[in-house]
């Protein structure tokens, strides 16, 4: 439900959000914004590329957001939202158009482990039931309270950002700058992270200590020191179709990674 909700969050945002910044406010060229759905959480990325400061940028868009929220709780029309909830259900709707695409629906579940293949039609019901009360319930109780995470990146020749005046306050403060030097500092503070512990007991996993075979051992057989049985020799009707089989490779032979060639 959260993901539809997002994305038909986004059906209606992103429209405004490029109109507002790339064309109103002209800050840069390269202006976008997209939803990204992982197994832990979902989030909402705006990118802004430009030649001003990157404080610049990061304002414009959390003044964005802000508008942004007053028009889906205070003058989004229920005309409105049937339009955005209808182009949504269309999209999600479509076949795929080729084998890849249907390949990447299908692969996302298996990466992340959630073995959740009917997302799509799960998402098209719950869009068929709600109304513009739910989406302003989501963005009341939910989208208003998550955290923001502001990424700021700076070349060298870009402008200079003023220092702040002595004893201004305000979210800047939490904010890391990161010289070339603290980059490896910061990595190695890092620590490890289990992201399948939902569904890790659903699929068996190895020993830290135990490598993990290589594909083309666990192709080959296992070997054994006892002595091989002997083979009791083959009737003369199959040795007179012994040389048919010449020049063949067969799945399962040492040989299968080659090409296979046939005489």
């Amino acid at each position: 439900e959260n993901e539809a909700l997002t994305s038909l969050l986004m059906q209606a945002v992103k429209p405004r959000f490029f109109n507002e910044v790339r064309t109103r406010q002209q800050l840069g060229y390269v202006v976008s914004s997209f939803m990204r759905a992982r197994v832990a959480y979902i989030s909402l990325v705006f990118l802004v590329q430009t030649e001003r400061a990157p404080e610049v940028a990061r304002r414009s868009i959390e003044s964005f957001l802000s508008q942004t929220w007053r028009y889906l709780l205070n003058d989004m029309t229920h005309e409105d939202f049937e339009h955005h909830r209808d182009g949504l259900i269309r999209q999600l709707e479509e076949a795929p158009r080729n084998l890849w695409e249907a390949m990447q629906r299908d692969w996302l579940p298996i990466e992340e482990r959630t073995w959740i293949f009917d997302s799509r039609q799960r998402q098209v019901s719950f869009l068929r039931r709600s109304n513009l009360m739910t989406l302003q319930h989501f963005v009341r109780t939910t989208l208003q309270q998550v955290p923001r995470v502001a990424v700021l990146v700076q070349s060298p020749q870009g402008p200079k950002v003023a220092p702040k005046p002595v004893g201004s306050v305000g979210d800047e403060r939490d904010a890391r700058q990161l010289a070339k030097h603290s980059v490896a500092a910061f990595r190695e503070s890092l620590g490890r992270k289990e992201m399948n512990t939902k569904f890790g007991s659903m699929v068996p996993r190895l020993p830290d200590n135990v490598r993990r075979p290589s594909r083309r051992a666990a192709r080959e057989p296992a070997r054994s020191e006892a002595a091989p049985e002997k083979r009791e020799a083959p009737p003369a009707e199959e040795e007179a179709h012994e040389d048919e089989d010449a020049g063949h490779t067969f799945p399962g032979d040492p040989d299968e990674d080659k090409d296979c060639k046939v005489q």
